[in-house]
């Protein structure tokens, strides 16, 4: 690149980052579900797609290459029209098809979404997003693709890759490799892109033979005409309801005394998530700090389908139950005795909108109290199980 040409650019590219930074711009256990909602918008085969296939790097380097990428031919459907398909997952790790939650059609990769999400149905600290279509360049040359993006991205034109920058980056500027493209040529256009907390933005630039820099225009991408009318309007897939209001808690006097048949709370309280450090207190009113026992019961809603984790951290002991595919209770986990802040896993198989039903029984047998439920997988961190995931009735 000439050296007035360098100039011009790192001014520019002064000027943009100044722009966003001011206007922001143990035994296995298959749970049975006692409900799987229909409630899937989209058909299987809509959300499924094809084998999805992440490159990942260094997330602050990228595979630059003093040798351009030379591009052969790709023929293009027919029938076609303007824009890209956009398949948005509420994951940061766009690898399991039923972490899909939207498909629709986006003029061009230039979002600024910073704190919020894409859509409703897309949590906005970890989600991603893949775009898939043709790209046809304005003229014949060498071109150079830049990204502004905060988190990760990777970009594949030809089915070569240009771009592999996955993971953690700060509102910063990526550079491709650079590709031959022609005039009048359709190429197969595929952009990866990954949100991590906390800022959201991708914006794709191009430059040809060393020339102006600029954002990537709607007017160079297509897709099929029969995908653009199928998502045009967006097609939502592995939809959950996600209107928990909790588990109902039952509280006792006695640290045996939630395992008699015939007892009867002191305490009963409606909306639980089970995320308790009592310490040295006491649960609520008419209940001792020490030598008391409880049981919360309800429903999960899963939200992927996948292996996954309950991860529960107590003090002291812990049973837990879950209905089986014969729809009879069975035990999963049994550690009723002195437990000094220990932590159980219990594998589980979970099913995208699959409702679950279990119960949790504690006790406390002296010093401290706590208890706390969680849930891990692949595409779901630790966490507290949030409220809008469990149900004190079946949904």
């Amino acid at each position: 690149m000439k050296k007035s040409t360098w100039l011009i650019f790192t001014s520019w590219v002064f000027m943009l980052a100044t722009f966003f930074v001011v206007l922001g711009y143990n035994p296995k256990i298959a749970y049975a579900a006692e409900d799987i909602p229909a409630v899937n918008i989209a058909s299987e085969s809509d959300c499924i797609g094809e084998d999805i296939d992440i490159k990942q790097s260094n997330p602050r380097t990228n595979n630059n290459s003093d040798e351009p990428l030379t591009s052969s031919t790709l023929l293009c459907p027919p029938q076609i029209t303007q824009g890209l398909i956009g398949e948005y997952f509420d994951t940061a790790e766009p690898t399991n098809a039923s972490y899909k939650r939207l498909i629709r059609i986006d003029e061009n990769p230039e979002f600024n979404w910073q704190y919020d999400s894409p859509d409703p149905v897309i949590e906005p600290d970890t989600f991603s997003v893949i775009w898939s279509g043709f790209i046809e360049v304005p003229k014949t040359g060498t071109y150079t693709f830049y990204t502004y993006s905060d988190d990760g991205v990777v970009l594949s034109i030809n089915n070569q890759l240009i771009i592999n920058r996955w993971g953690l980056v700060d509102r910063d500027f990526t550079t491709s490799a650079p590709i031959s493209l022609q005039n009048g040529t359709k190429y197969k256009f595929k952009m990866q892109y990954q949100e991590i907390p906390l800022n959201s933005a991708i914006i794709l630039f191009y430059q040809c033979d060393g020339g102006e820099i600029n954002i990537v225009p709607p007017s160079v991408f297509w897709v099929e005409k029969s995908d653009y009318n199928k998502y045009k309007k967006g097609v939502y897939c592995n939809q959950l309801k996600e209107k928990g209001n909790g588990l109902k808690g039952e509280y006792y006097i006695g640290a045996d005394e939630v395992l008699k048949n015939d007892a009867s709370p002191i305490l009963v309280e409606e909306g639980e998530q089970v995320k308790f450090e009592w310490g040295i207190d006491s649960p609520g009113s008419g209940i001792p700090n020490e030598d008391f026992s409880a049981r919360w019961a309800g429903y999960i809603e899963a939200k992927y389908t996948e292996p996954g984790k309950l991860v529960i951290s107590v003090d002291d002991g812990i049973r837990l139950w879950s209905y089986n595919q014969f729809g009879q209770w069975k035990l999963f986990l049994d550690k009723w005795q002195p437990n000094p802040d220990i932590t159980y896993e219990v594998p589980i198989d979970m099913r995208a909108g699959g409702i679950y039903k279990i119960m949790l029984e504690y006790n406390e047998l002296g010093g401290t109290a706590s208890c706390n439920l969680r849930w891990k997988s692949a595409g779901q961190e630790e966490e507290v199980i949030p409220i809008k995931y469990l149900y004190n009735k079946r949904p």
